[in-house]
C-alpha cells in the first residue's frame, strides 16, 4: 500500500475513537496526574505528549463492555493500536530534535506504522493502521460499530447499571468505579482509585480481566521520565506490547472455542486468510479474529518485546533492572501522592531523613497481634537500602501475606 494511503488512514484512525474518550477525560482531573509519570523530566514536552497519549488510550479502552468476546477485545484494541502509532510519532519528532539516533527503534516504529517490509504485498495489513482497519470491519460485520462509536457517552444519564449491582435488564450507564472494590472486585483492584474504567457488564470475569490488564499497562506506562528519547520510548512501549499480548490471552480464554486456541468451526489456515480477504471472499469472524491475534499480534509483538527489553538493557541497565523489579514485586513505577496515601499497586511515599523515599510492598512486619492493629513496614530508597519504618493505621494487604 502507498505511503499516502497510510498517512490518510492515520488521520482517520486518530479521530475514530468512541465519543466517550474525550468526554470522560474531563470527569476526573486526578487521572491525568496519575498518568503523567514522575521525576524531574515530567514537564518535558515529550513527557507531556506521551502522558496525553496514555490518558487518551486509557479512556478509549474504558469501553461499554458487553460480554461479547469479539466486541470487547476489538473495542479495546483499536485505541491501543492508535496509541502505538502516536507514540512512534512523538519518539520520531523528539529524537530528531535532540539528535538521538537508534536504527532499531526506527525500524520498530516503521513496522508499527507501515508494516514490516518482509511481509511483501501484505505489508500494510500487518501495520497497526492496517490491523485497525480489519478490526473496524469486523465490528461492522457483527453489527456493533454504532455501539462502539457511542461508547459510554450515551449512558451518562439514567438507565440501569448492569455490572456494579448485577442487573441483567440490558440497560447500561456510565460508571465511575471508585477503587474497583466492594461486591464487584473485592480488594484486587483497590489501587485503581477513582478512575473511570468503562461501563456496561462490569461484573463479568472477562471484563474484570480486561480491566486489570488495562490498568497494569496504563500505570506502568506512567513512569520515571529520563529525558532520553530511546529509554522513555521503550519504557512506554514495553508495557504497551505486554498489554496487547495479554489481551489476546484474555480473548482466547473467553471466545467460543475456549479452551482451545484454534478455530473450532470451519478453520482456515492462517496463510490463506489474507488471500481470501484480498479476493473479497467470505471469511468467518472467528477465523478473522484468530488471524488478528495469532497471525498478527502474537506473531510479531513477542519478538518485538524481547528485542525492546534487550535494547533497554543496553541503553540503560538501571532502567531495565528497575522495570524487572517492578514486575516481580507487582508494583507501578511512580508512587501516589503522599497526601492521598494510597498504594497505587503497592508503592507509596514515605517521609524519612527529611526527604521523600520510595517504599515497596515487602518486608512487612506486624506491630500488633491482630489484623486491625497497626502494621509497620520497611521503607527502602531507590537503591533498595532500608531507611526506616513506615507505620500505617490500616495494615496493607502485603502484611497479611507475610
Amino acid at each position: 500500500m502507498g505511503l499516502s494511503r497510510n498517512l490518510v488512514l492515520l488521520a482517520v484512525l486518530s479521530t475514530h475513537l468512541p465519543s466517550s474518550v474525550y468526554g470522560a477525560m474531563s470527569m476526573n482531573s486526578d487521572i491525568l496526574a496519575m498518568m503523567s509519570g514522575c521525576g524531574h523530566n515530567v514537564n518535558l514536552v515529550s513527557s507531556v505528549e506521551y502522558a496525553k497519549i496514555n490518558v487518551e488510550m486509557h479512556h478509549g479502552m474504558a469501553i461499554n463492555f458487553t460480554g461479547n468476546a469479539e466486541y470487547d477485545f476489538l473495542a479495546g484494541m483499536i485505541p491501543h493500536h492508535t496509541a502505538a502509532v502516536d507514540m512512534c510519532k512523538v519518539y520520531e519528532d523528539h529524537a530528531e530534535a535532540s539528535g538521538f539516533s537508534n536504527p532499531g527503534i526506527d525500524s520498530l516504529c516503521s513496522n508499527i506504522t507501515f508494516g514490516a517490509e518482509s511481509w511483501g504485498e501484505w505489508q500494510y495489513d500487518f501495520s497497526q493502521p492496517g490491523e485497525t482497519e480489519q478490526m473496524l470491519d469486523i465490528l461492522e460485520d457483527i453489527g456493533m460499530i454504532d455501539h462502539y462509536n457511542e461508547g459510554c457517552s450515551g449512558n451518562m444519564h439514567g438507565g440501569m447499571d448492569e455490572g456494579m449491582h448485577g442487573d441483567t435488564n440490558g440497560g447500561m450507564r456510565r460508571d465511575l468505579v471508585e477503587g474497583m472494590h466492594g461486591d464487584m472486585h473485592g480488594d484486587t483492584h483497590s489501587q485503581h482509585h477513582d478512575m473511570f474504567m468503562g461501563c456496561g457488564k462490569l461484573n463479568l470475569d472477562q471484563t474484570k480481566d480486561y480491566i486489570q490488564t488495562n490498568m497494569d499497562m496504563h500505570m506502568r506506562m506512567s513512569f520515571h521520565w529520563t529525558g532520553n528519547p530511546g529509554v522513555d520510548f521503550l519504557l512506554g512501549m514495553i508495557p504497551h506490547h505486554q498489554g496487547a499480548i495479554e489481551m489476546c490471552d484474555i480473548y482466547y480464554k473467553y471466545w467460543s472455542c475456549a479452551p482451545a486456541r484454534e478455530v473450532c468451526d470451519d478453520p482456515i489456515p492462517l496463510d490463506e486468510i489474507l488471500v481470501l480477504l484480498s479476493d473479497d471472499e467470505e471469511v468467518s469472524v472467528l477465523n478473522r479474529m484468530h488471524h488478528i491475534c495469532t497471525g498478527h499480534i502474537l506473531e510479531t509483538q513477542p519478538k518485538e518485546l524481547e528485542w525492546m527489553l534487550e535494547e533497554l538493557g543496553r541503553l540503560s541497565p538501571k532502567a531495565l533492572a528497575m522495570y524487572k523489579m517492578m514486575q516481580a514485586d507487582g508494583t507501578y513505577p511512580c508512587p501516589a501522592e503522599d497526601s492521598k496515601d494510597h498504594t497505587r499497586g503497592g508503592t507509596f511515599f514515605i517521609l524519612g531523613k527529611g526527604r521523600r523515599k520510595r517504599a515497596r510492598e515487602r518486608d512487612c512486619m506486624w506491630a500488633g497481634k491482630k489484623p486491625e492493629e497497626r502494621c509497620r513496614k520497611w521503607a527502602r530508597d531507590e537503591n533498595g537500602k532500608r531507611v526506616g519504618f513506615r507505620v500505617r493505621d490500616v495494615c496493607p494487604k502485603a502484611c497479611h501475606m507475610n
